[in-house]
């Protein structure tokens, strides 16, 4: 039997290629983009430099009507609207969302003093998905923006849940789906623990200031 049965097998012989072309990465996935509709110039880009540094895409409306017409053009993976705004409010912005067609799934969080309860049960109401307080916290609000991602919205699936409570001595009719409530319960545990943390935060300075009061007499 010849010792090199196969030609390639021979000194100096060239190996054949089993494949042509070049390796090449796939192509990195683009970030979500992320719409604010802030009437505060000064707000909007302090929300706008919070998300851009976490890598969102991110464009601004400076009031409701301007973000509706931005969202159906620009097609955004979430918006982050205020309420208070001119021309249109954040719970109209909310309720013409939820009845376009094509966005009626588009994940929705409010910005609100949570301490507002007529906004809470308003923005349930409308179809919001979720709660950020202001002020905010930038870790708090960035969880809050990567959990409702990656959940698609289902508030406008979802059969809704009737209820009645009294709120500031008034019967209040809530009409919203049974994940918009477990949002709503997770954000006010959230809240609660981050106004926890900050109120340890004063205690513990106020504890410091004490101590040196008395070193000082």
């Amino acid at each position: 039997m010849a010792p090199f049965p196969y030609p390639h097998q021979r000194f100096g012989a060239k190996i054949p290629r089993l494949f042509s072309g070049t390796l090449t990465q796939p192509p990195a996935r683009p970030m979500p983009h992320i719409l604010i509709v802030e009437d505060s110039s000064i707000q909007a880009e302090m929300l706008r430099r919070v998300l851009v540094e976490a890598g969102y895409q991110v464009s601004l409306g400076h009031d409701g009507a301007e973000g509706l017409s931005l969202a159906r053009t620009l097609r955004p993976d979430l918006v982050i609207s205020d309420i208070t705004m001119p021309v249109m409010d954040g719970f109209e912005l909310c309720h013409r969302l939820r009845s376009d067609p094509v966005l009626r799934e588009l994940p929705i969080i409010l910005l609100t003093a949570m301490s507002d309860v007529q906004d809470v049960v308003r923005g349930l109401n409308v179809g919001a998905d979720n709660y950020v307080t202001k002020p905010y916290d930038p870790d708090l609000l960035l969880e809050r923006v990567s959990r409702t991602l990656k959940h698609p919205s289902r508030v406008a699936a979802e059969t809704k849940i009737r209820l009645q409570a009294e709120i500031g001595g008034e019967i209040r009719e809530v009409h919203a789906g049974p994940q918009q409530l477990l949002n709503l319960l997770l954000s006010t545990y959230c809240n609660a623990l981050q106004q926890n943390k900050q109120l340890q935060g004063i205690q513990d300075q106020l504890t410091t200031l004490n101590s040196q009061l008395r070193e000082e007499v």
